[in-house]
């Protein structure tokens, strides 16, 4: 297997798992605060609280938009991380299990 075709398809896989951690999140997000609104009107008060005192910290000092942006550039950071260690895992994988040797990123010696 030729070594770019390998670099590409570890690209893919990183990329859809990385796409998938990130939905996974936000669809995670939105359940949890569905489910626990409907739930417990005392938890809708708390996150109505927490959404507006978040709004007031953010009108008041404007470098916590730069805290609240690093700290998302960070989440997306590890997802990123997590996603190129399974693509890894899994390209690694299906080459053993089709026989294939996992050396096509080492040179290769050439013919005489």
């Amino acid at each position: 297997m030729k070594k770019n075709y390998i670099i590409l398809r570890f690209l893919g896989w990183a990329i859809l798992l990385f796409i998938v951690l990130q939905v996974s999140n936000t669809v995670e997000q939105k359940l949890a605060n569905v489910v626990g609104v409907r739930l417990s009107p005392t938890y809708a008060q708390a996150l109505a609280d927490w959404q507006k005192s978040q709004t007031e910290q953010l009108a008041k000092d404007p470098d916590a938009v730069g805290v609240y942006e690093l700290a998302g550039a960070t989440r997306s950071a590890v997802r990123c991380i997590t996603a190129a260690v399974i693509a890894g895992l899994v390209v690694w994988r299906w080459r053993a299990a089709r026989g294939m040797p996992n050396t096509a990123l080492e040179p290769t010696p050439t013919a005489p």
